[in-house]
């Protein structure tokens, strides 16, 4: 291709993605480049998905904002191709999105391999696809984890008080405490169930979540305590219960989380 082709490829696929920041022309045609195979004119490429797969490689937020939007809904495509449950779709697209965008180990962000053999979309089916059965296939192997069992792995059986709480209103506290549980966000779920449920310490969440550990134990914390004000609040409106009466119940559960937290956290 002749440089004003080049150059008629870049500013069509800014065109393209308005929302996101101009990438250097020599970065993105070097990007091309590189992708080029052997026999494989750049006009033949999906220029438009490798410019939008260029910019995420470089971290740009407005360009991860716009992959979210038009690709990464290919996770629920996927989930409900294989009927899938929203949990299974939520880890889904938290494992994709770590995997095409958070170096690991020596690995290099997944996006980076994408060629433009085909679009963009039908490459992140591929994955999406991938990931949804594999989740499906472990679900399969597993004990199910509902939020009962979430709530078990906070508060250890060998609690006799705790234990007595449960056994008198223990239909109230687990509807109390689900609902707290469904009014996080879905970050905050995730990071609850993978700390929690499969013992993922503060670093691996960091690595996870391309954050440093100290900023995935803040969000830790901070779901922590949603869960327990929200579970609070439920519980007082559900047993009519003065302030005083309800925080005497949740000082015992917070006694009993704080301790397996702050263990699972140290760990």
């Amino acid at each position: 291709m002749s440089d004003d082709d080049l150059d008629q490829v870049w500013r069509r696929a800014r065109a393209r993605w308005p929302t996101v920041p101009p990438l250097d022309r020599g970065v993105f045609l070097a990007w091309l480049t590189e992708r080029a195979s052997p026999g494989t004119a750049v006009s033949d490429l999906p220029t438009d998905d490798l410019y939008l797969a260029c910019a995420c490689a470089s971290g740009d937020a407005a360009a991860l904002e716009v992959f979210e939007a038009t690709q990464l809904r290919e996770v629920d495509i996927a989930a409900a191709k294989l009927r899938a449950g929203p949990d299974i779709a939520d880890e889904a697209r938290q494992v994709v999105r770590a995997l095409l965008f958070v170096p690991e180990h020596g690995r290099a962000p997944a996006i980076v391999s994408y060629a433009g053999r085909g679009d963009l979309r039908g490459w992140i089916r591929v994955v999406a696809m991938r990931e949804v059965l594999r989740l499906c296939e472990r679900g399969k192997r597993e004990v199910p984890t509902d939020d009962e069992a979430l709530l078990d792995a906070l508060s250890p059986a060998t609690d006799p008080a705790l234990e007595q709480l449960k056994a008198e209103c223990r239909a109230e506290f687990v509807q109390a405490f689900a609902g707290a549980v469904h009014g996080l966000s879905e970050r905050d779920r995730a990071l609850l169930r993978l700390n929690i449920i499969e013992g993922n310490g503060v670093e691996a969440l960091g690595r996870r979540y391309g954050v440093h550990h100290a900023t995935a134990a803040r969000w830790l914390i901070s779901a922590r305590e949603q869960l327990l004000e929200g579970t609070r609040a439920r519980l007082a409106s559900k047993l009519r219960l003065s302030g005083d009466e309800v925080d005497s119940v949740i000082r015992l559960v917070r006694s009993r989380v704080e301790v397996s937290l702050e263990r699972l956290l140290d760990g």
